[in-house]
């Protein structure tokens, strides 16, 4: 925040007779939604003080609005009134309520009901209260009644529906092999939600990748079959059969597939074992369970016995045990192929039966594929790099700060985002008239919002830390300088830079190129 020989705080609400709430400030209960103190918020409300001595019964002060907002140090306080300061009790919905007279302090608790309201009663203690002769003055109760209006219960259901959204991986792999007529079979769990789909391993070359359409799917039995374009996979020199009959309990068997490649590597992986037992998870009579051991990214893998037949489509693993996967009977796939294919697209011939087990994985794994999928529709894996720069113009952005006529400006002047870190520059000029001692620097708690997530500030560059500062020489001086923060996810467009609630420092919508 620019400082020009004072700290000046510039408040969002400015007006102590509670008019209506600021469109500033609502848009940061709605920009920050997740983020907020189920206090936070703008309410209708009311508020009473009664004098005993003096024999008055309750006086109300109506309001239109209120608006609730956190300080930087935790405590809650109506915006334009520093008498009443709320404290959140743990994580509870209960609040103890401080309201505060020259000479006096009331204290109560309200509770926050289902998010939308509260109303309090404080009274002020007999050793607190001031006497004029024989009638107390001083206010001896006081309290409020305050309903909810902003944000809405609806408002946080979407933001946190959008927030979950934004959770699920944008890009993800799986495995998959094929099948006659250029098709690839999966796990439905693999290409659901996907808007594209690229397969690589086609012919041996993972040089290329090629896009693949969904032409049959089974969500109940997890299994999917895709139509690969550009290419040709020789039905005739699959070397595997499918095998439908169900497997005996303790049959050898042996999966294929590129699990954790991030930090596995692309090559294909052998895992081997024995069937385990005729049904899967709680009994499901539609998986086999395997010892052989897989991990995320086996999923629509081939699960082979020992004479090299598929038998099984690899599925998931049990997450509280060792060794323990689950493979989708071959005899589910025959029957989604028969009810969605017009013609027999299961291979028939085995032709490595007769060959050892590393003799069968260097045939058949030019038949086994790596599978991506996209939600971005873009088919890959989408990297920004540093070359990925935006210069915000006045369009882009809105409510640049102004600290006052002749304090100082801050703009920002590029934004750099790749897959390691967001970095916003800023210009800062001294506009102080008297020429004074202005600084500069920035809060710890700086931080950035993508999408309604919140991504914190990482390091700086010429500009201090509060509460150090970096001071201008003269008037009319610019210093430029760099904040860094996490990575915020492909794909985003827009970001809002926020130092605090009490900051002026609040850029909204720098646009990402």
């Amino acid at each position: 925040m620019i400082r020009i020989l004072t700290l000046l705080f510039v408040l969002i609400i400015s007006s102590s007779s509670f008019g209506q709430v600021a469109y500033e400030t609502k848009k940061y209960f709605s920009d920050y939604i997740l983020q907020l103190d189920p206090l936070e918020g703008v309410y209708s409300a009311r508020f009473f003080s009664q004098d005993r001595g003096r024999g008055r019964s309750k006086q109300w002060s109506e309001t239109n609005e209120v608006a609730i907002l956190k300080k930087p140090n935790g405590d809650l306080q109506i915006v334009g009134n520093n008498q009443v300061t709320f404290k959140r009790i743990g994580e509870t919905n209960a609040y103890d309520v401080y309201v505060k007279f020259p000479a006096a302090t009331a204290t109560s608790r309200a509770y926050l009901t289902n998010g939308i309201g509260f109303n309090y009663e404080s009274k002020i203690p007999e050793a607190q209260l001031r006497y004029d002769g024989e009638n107390v003055y001083s206010v001896i109760y006081t309290g409020g009644e305050l309903i909810k209006k902003y944000p809405t219960a609806s408002m946080y259901a979407e933001a946190l529906r959008k927030t979950q959204e934004l959770a699920k991986p944008t890009n993800w792999t799986g495995t998959g092999f094929a099948l006659k007529d250029n098709c690839v079979v999966t796990n439905y769990h693999v290409v659901e939600g996907a808007k594209s789909i690229s397969i690589r391993g086609i012919n041996g070359s993972f040089t290329k990748s090629y896009s693949a359409d969904v032409i049959a799917t089974d969500k109940y039995n997890d299994l999917a079959i895709l139509k690969v374009n550009g290419v040709t996979i020789p039905s005739a020199n699959i070397p595997y059969s499918i095998k439908t009959n169900t497997a005996e309990v303790g049959e050898e068997i042996f999966v294929l597939g590129y699990p954790l490649t991030a930090t596995m590597g692309d090559e294909i992986k052998l895992t081997t074992g024995v069937v385990s037992s005729r049904s899967g998870f709680q009994g499901d009579v539609s998986l086999y369970q395997i010892s052989a051991p897989i991990q995320p990214g086996n999923s629509g893998g081939p699960l082979f016995d020992s004479k090299g037949n598929i038998i099984g489509i690899v599925s998931a693993k049990h997450t509280g045990a060792e060794n323990v996967g689950y493979a989708i009977k071959a005899s589910y796939l025959r029957n989604l192929v028969e009810s969605s294919i017009n013609h027999d697209i299961l291979p028939k011939t085995n032709k490595i039966m007769a060959m050892n087990l590393a003799n069968k994985v260097k045939v058949v794994k030019n038949f086994v594929y790596y599978i991506t999928c996209s939600s971005t529709g873009s088919g890959t894996v989408y990297n920004r790099s540093s070359s990925n720069i935006n210069t915000p113009s006045s369009s882009s952005t809105n409510n640049y700060p102004s600290i006052n006529d002749t304090g100082g400006t801050l703009s920002v002047t590029s934004v750099v985002a790749n897959a390691y870190e967001t970095i916003l520059s800023f210009s800062a000029t001294n506009n102080n008239l008297s020429g004074g001692w202005a600084w500069i620097n920035i809060s710890k708690d700086a931080y950035i919002m993508a999408n309604g997530i919140k991504y914190k500030l990482t390091g700086v560059e010429g500009i201090a830390y509060a509460p150090d500062v970096t001071h201008f020489s003269y008037r009319g001086q610019t210093n430029n300088f760099k904040i860094h923060f996490q990575a915020i996810p492909p794909g985003t467009k827009t970001i809002d830079f926020i130092e605090g609630p009490s900051s002026s420092w609040k850029i909204y919508g720098i646009k990402i190129k």
